[in-house]
């Protein structure tokens, strides 16, 4: 039986002040991202405001606090992950429900802007391995003095003088 999952992507803007909230067991980041559609109006040449969209983003653990360190209002962004209905009773015992974006994956959005990649330092990440015997493999950590570049990673073709490029 396959499992059904509302999987979707947008791109927009961060709307809202991201908001960082730690729980006794994780962290969440809540925030809304807004989407503008426009179409060009080939009679006058000019764009026109087709509406937006605001949807609210929820994020946990590691994804959180990596995001909430690297975005701001206003940047533009991409959001992979799983829609998901959030229901609630209001005072009055009424039942409110709202689409929340659970994401995945959060990037910021390269046509518009470039961003630096800083990267976090894994737990217990001394240069020693580790054999994880569940999995079957032996997992090796390095220290920040060795490259970052895999030795075994192709080399890139010569792009430059390619036909077509």
């Amino acid at each position: 039986m396959a499992i059904q999952q509302a999987t979707v992507t947008i791109t927009g803007f961060v709307a809202t002040d991201p908001i960082l909230k730690e729980t006794p067991n994780f962290s969440v980041l809540n925030f809304r991202v807004g989407s503008n559609r426009s179409r060009l109006d080939m009679s006058t040449g000019e764009w026109k405001d087709l509406g937006s969209c605001w949807i609210p983003v929820k994020a946990f653990r590691a994804l959180a606090v990596n995001t909430h360190k690297s975005i701001r209002k206003g940047d533009k962004l991409i959001v992979l992950g799983t829609l998901t209905t959030e229901q609630w009773k209001t005072e009055q015992g009424e039942t409110r429900s709202r689409m929340v974006l659970e994401a995945s994956n959060i990037g910021h959005d390269f046509n518009y802007a470039t961003t630096t990649l800083t990267k976090v330092p894994r737990a217990n990440q001394e240069n020693k391995t580790e054999n994880t015997a569940a999995q079957g493999v032996t997992l090796q950590t390095r220290s920040e003095e060795e490259p970052n570049q895999r030795q075994d990673a192709p080399v890139d073709d010569d792009f430059e003088n390619s036909p077509g490029i």
